[in-house]
């Protein structure tokens, strides 16, 4: 299970908690959300049995308004990826397969 954020200070300090760091936007009553969030539990579960240093956190926009203001969520499911605490991509909005998803992490650890 993804570990939740609550609040713009645990945001803060978590998207600096490892190398890479993902993000799921989301909302308990977003269907489309419930179908990101297992494709997500498994790519965690596959960086984490690799050793590599990716964290993942789901982020409920209803309860946490003000992260998503701030980045700008107008849509849910929406993904964000940080490395070293700094955000770095476009966002990736509604459910993709778990290869793009695979994709771009791996972008991101390379260097």
């Amino acid at each position: 299970m993804m570990e939740e954020i609550h609040g713009k200070a645990d945001f803060l300090q978590k998207v600096s908690s490892a190398k890479v760091v993902v993000i799921d936007f989301s909302a308990t009553w977003c269907g489309p959300c419930q179908m990101l969030t297992p494709i997500l539990k498994d790519l965690s579960q596959e960086f984490k049995e690799k050793g590599s240093p990716v964290a993942f956190f789901g982020c409920d926009v209803d309860e946490n308004r003000e992260v998503a203001t701030e980045f700008k969520i107008t849509a849910v499911p929406s993904v964000a990826m940080f490395k070293n605490g700094e955000w770095q991509s476009d966002l990736i909005v509604g459910v993709r397969g778990k290869d793009t998803y695979r994709n771009e992490i791996e972008n991101l650890l390379k260097d």
